[in-house]
């Protein structure tokens, strides 16, 4: 992900003549894009660490012990414990700070915070809810404090509670992956290999542009993303969900280990869930290169 246009025409002059650079921009897909940040607030978008929550927060759970899908694999009874277990938290953002952005953050509710609830173990095995719980809090910021973090975590997993991560919203643009097959991208690759698009002559070029995060003073940061079409490691990852429409999905939320470098959560919702403000169906993908 670009900081923005003028970021992404300066990184695209390395790769175009001036003729070309133009088409190269049409290119570009808006997103909302996270950066760090020197200073935490009560209420504010965070990355790991623990969320700001009103008195009496239920932190989120979930019985995954005997599910089916998790049966093939090797996870021992401390990683995987009977019962519900409590999910790893992910990210707090702030929508009004989204919406400041204008209306790239149209899709997403104007007031409160989301938060983002994963089992980093489990969920490496699940496509879909079960590993996954997103909290749409509407609580004034007045009301919270920051949540205790739940000791059964460090039990299963201590090297998996990441630090805190204070974080500030951008408005930023991606670019279209090769091979991700992500439905409103693939048109343009078609043309572009059938010699039918101004950058047909510049594929590689373009190719290499897309993977471009010299320009980043912190580039691991640039694959958490908050709409848009997704930019994944692998394919499409509403595919995994819904072969069928994947369009129908809203990329919610692209989470980036930066802890370890390996590894994005990707939260999902239908767009019809999203418009009523549903969240107690979103969706999640885990993918590393």
């Amino acid at each position: 992900m670009f900081e923005n246009e003028s970021q992404a025409r300066s990184c695209a002059a390395d790769y175009f003549p001036p003729h070309a650079i133009d088409h190269a921009m049409a290119q570009l897909i808006p997103a909302i894009g996270i950066r760090p940040v020197t200073d935490d607030r009560i209420g504010g978008t965070r990355i790991d660490g623990a969320p700001d929550v009103p008195p009496h927060f239920e932190w989120p759970r979930a019985d995954l012990s005997k599910h089916p899908k998790l049966a093939p694999y090797d996870l021992s009874p401390e990683e995987l414990p009977e019962g519900p277990s409590p999910l790893w938290f992910l990210a707090q953002i702030d929508l009004a700070e989204a919406h400041r952005l204008g209306r790239i953050a149209d899709q997403l509710p104007e007031t409160g915070r989301l938060l983002f609830f994963f089992d980093h173990l489990a969920g490496a095995y699940l496509e879909g809810p079960e590993a996954v719980r997103v909290v749409w809090d509407q609580h004034d910021t007045s009301e919270l404090a920051p949540a205790n973090v739940p000791k059964e975590l460090a039990e299963r997993a201590d090297h998996l509670t990441y630090p805190a991560k204070p974080s500030a919203l951008f408005a930023g643009v991606t670019l279209p992956q090769r091979g991700s097959m992500c439905p409103e991208t693939e048109p343009l690759f078609e043309q572009m290999d059938a010699g039918e698009h101004p950058l047909s002559e510049f594929e590689e070029e373009f190719d290499q542009f897309c993977e471009e995060d010299g320009a980043f003073v912190e580039p691991e940061w640039r694959h958490h993303q908050i709409l848009g079409v997704p930019v994944p490691c692998q394919s499409d990852p509403r595919g995994y969900i819904d072969h069928a429409t994947p369009e129908d999905w809203v990329n919610l939320l692209c989470y980036a280990n930066v802890e370890d470098g390996e590894g994005e959560v990707y939260f999902l919702i239908r767009k019809k869930d999203l418009a009523v403000r549903d969240f107690s169906k979103v969706s999640a993908v885990y993918m590393q290169t």
